[in-house]
């Protein structure tokens, strides 16, 4: 099971023309998907019957990014999210940070269940943070997900 990426399909009555004018409409154009003062819905790009953006909704918007395409013949909009490249890189600077410090203060003493206790608590810490990123892109995903349904007047 890989955490932070989930599919979505939704119907829509729309034509994809009138899909790409209301998301280009909410969404404030960005060839980088970072946080930026908006009063617009979204920031990313729309091209085509493709987009790829991120909510404005600061500051957890950032970490859900929407890729997704219009299949105008079928009316069927496919959308794909996942956990923000920047937060994957936070959690393993941070994995390789705490495992050094860990590391580096077990070395201070050669007792096995100080060596135990750290390599556990490193896991558990690791773990933690792990769960606390993906729980911030649950809600991010849940909020964004939420204003393209309204947006693209699904069925």
């Amino acid at each position: 099971m890989k955490l932070s990426t989930d599919t979505f399909n939704f119907q829509t009555s729309l034509n994809s023309s009138e899909l790409t004018s209301r998301l280009s409409e909410r969404t404030l154009a960005s060839s980088k998907l970072v946080m930026r003062t908006t009063s617009k819905d979204f920031i990313g790009a729309v091209s085509g019957q493709e987009f790829r953006l991120i909510s404005s909704w600061f500051p957890i918007g950032a970490a859900c990014v929407v890729s997704g395409h219009f299949d105008s013949e079928k009316g069927q909009i496919v959308l794909a999210t996942t956990l923000h490249r920047a937060f994957r890189i936070l959690y393993n600077i941070w994995a390789i940070v705490i495992t050094a410090l860990v590391i580096f203060g077990l070395t201070a003493t050669s007792e096995l269940t100080s060596w135990v206790i750290g390599i556990f608590g490193f896991i558990f810490m690791a773990t933690l943070f792990r769960f606390f990123l993906h729980g911030v892109y649950v809600i991010a995903r849940k909020k964004v997900i939420h204003k393209l349904s309204g947006l693209l007047a699904t069925d």
